[in-house]
């Protein structure tokens, strides 16, 4: 029941990991004024991502305290998973690097995605 409902989220994950995977010197680098490209990327992958990990939390049946305490666990989930990426990038994957910029945007895009999904279900945000 659970691997039901958090399919999407678990095959984001993958995309998410591919997208850091990318060498640097194949990214496209178009300048914005306001802020970097890369950064509104990073926003939307983990605000779809905390949706979609909210949205299964919520249907899957198998784990009450998941089910209920899903923000707090979402958020932690999110910013070990960012900086585990940052940290591959640094170490391991060309050309690329540890930003503490990504992170913020990182958890900027977890924040979102949980307040789309508690305004989609039409609850109150609720720190757990």
């Amino acid at each position: 029941m659970f691997l039901k409902y958090n399919w999407f989220a678990f095959v984001w994950a993958l995309i998410i990991l591919a997208g850091h995977a990318v060498p640097g010197n194949e990214l496209p680098q178009p300048h914005w004024y306001l802020f970097e490209f890369d950064k509104l990327v990073h926003t939307v992958l983990f605000a779809v991502w905390a949706f979609s990990m909210g949205n299964g939390f919520n249907k899957q049946t198998k784990y009450y305290l998941l089910k209920r305490r899903y923000i707090g666990v979402i958020v932690i989930v999110s910013l070990m998973y960012s900086l585990s990426l940052e940290t591959l990038q640094y170490a391991i994957f060309v050309d690329r690097a540890f930003q503490v910029e990504d992170l913020v945007a990182d958890l900027l895009g977890t924040v979102m995605g949980l307040l789309f999904l508690n305004v989609l279900y039409g609850r109150l945000l609720k720190l757990t």
